[in-house]
C-alpha cells in the first residue's frame, strides 16, 4: 500500500501567500471600482445640477424677456411711434413682431410704407432683434432681395436700453442717413459715394411707387 505524499510546510505557506495575493488584488480592484462608481455618480449629479441651473436661468431670462416685450407693446399702444404706421406681435408669438414703417417727409422715401419683420431672441434685451424689410426698398444698407438691415444699433452698438420701437426709429433715421461704407446694396451705395443725389432719389422714388405706395 502506497503512502500519501507529505505536504511540506513550504507548500502550505506558498498556497497561503498566493491566496492572500489574490484576495489583496480582488480587494484593490473592488476598491477601484467603488471609487470610480462614486466619482461617476458625483460627476453625473454635478452635471444634472448644472443642467438644471442652466435651464432655470434660461427660463428666467425667457420670462423676463416676455414681461419686457408685453410692457413695450403696451407702451407703444399708449404712445405710438410717429415713424411707424403700426407695430404688433404676430398672434401669440411674442418673439416675432411686424412693423409698418413710414417714409420720412421731405425725403425720397416720403409716402412710402414698408412692412418690416422683426425677430426677437429669447434672451432679449440682452441680445438685439433682427429686422428684415418684407416690402422692397432701395437703400445702401438694406439688401434688396432679402431685406436684411445693416445698422450698428442692431449689432455692435446694441444696448438693453434700446426698445423695439426705438430700434425702428433708428432704422427709419438710417433711410435718410445711409452709410455707404458698409453696404448691402452695392449699386445704391455707389450712387451715394459718387454724390449723384438726383440719380439716387430717382431710383428710390421709382421703387417707392412700385412697391411701397400702397397701391
Amino acid at each position: 500500500m502506497k503512502s500519501l505524499p507529505r505536504i511540506s510546510t513550504v507548500n502550505v505557506w506558498f498556497f497561503v501567500a498566493t491566496s492572500l495575493s489574490y484576495l489583496v488584488t480582488a480587494a484593490f480592484l473592488l476598491f477601484v471600482f467603488c471609487v470610480t462608481f462614486v466619482s461617476l455618480k458625483l460627476a453625473l449629479a454635478a452635471l444634472a445640477i448644472a443642467l438644471t441651473s442652466t435651464q432655470a436661468q434660461s427660463y428666467a431670462l425667457k420670462m423676463a424677456s416676455q414681461k419686457r416685450l408685453i410692457k413695450e407693446l403696451a407702451a407703444y399702444k399708449k404712445d405710438p411711434n410717429p415713424c411707424l404706421a403700426s407695430l404688433t406681435a404676430d398672434g401669440d408669438n411674442l418673439y416675432k413682431w411686424t412693423a409698418v414703417m413710414r417714409g420720412t417727409e421731405g425725403t425720397a422715401y416720403e409716402n412710402g410704407l414698408w412692412q418690416v419683420e422683426i425677430n426677437i431672441p429669447e434672451n432679449y434685451p440682452l441680445q438685439p432683434p433682427t429686422m428684415f424689410f418684407r416690402t422692397k426698398i432701395c437703400h445702401p444698407n438694406i439688401h434688396f432681395e432679402t431685406g436684411e438691415v445693416c445698422i450698428d444699433v442692431l449689432k455692435t452698438q446694441w444696448s438693453p436700453a434700446w426698445t423695439i420701437s426705438s430700434a425702428c426709429t433708428a432704422v427709419s433715421a438710417m433711410l435718410s442717413l445711409p452709410e455707404p461704407d458698409s453696404p448691402l446694396n452695392i449699386d445704391a451705395a455707389n450712387l451715394v459715394r459718387c454724390g449723384d443725389e438726383s440719380a439716387m432719389e430717382g431710383l428710390v422714388r421709382y421703387y417707392v411707387n412700385k412697391y411701397a405706395s400702397g397701391n
